[in-house]
């Protein structure tokens, strides 16, 4: 049984939508987007977490063992 009826659903995912796009759309503005990740890296809300690694394409395996 869902805890939501029909309406409020709609209504969440019309919400859910509109702020993924706005989020999206501020990151890959020219002028905000940088500033915005700037800003994000001031602040590191998690220090104690490993620095992401890229390895071509590859996930890492980094705490898999």
């Amino acid at each position: 049984m869902s805890r939501l009826n029909d309406d409020e659903m709609r209504r969440l995912m019309i919400d859910v939508v509109d702020r993924t796009y706005r989020f999206i759309h501020t990151l890959f503005d020219e002028n905000a987007g940088g500033e915005f990740l700037l800003r994000l890296a001031q602040h590191d809300p998690l220090p104690q977490w490993n620095e992401p690694e890229l390895r071509n394409g590859e996930p890492s395996k980094r705490g898999m063992d």
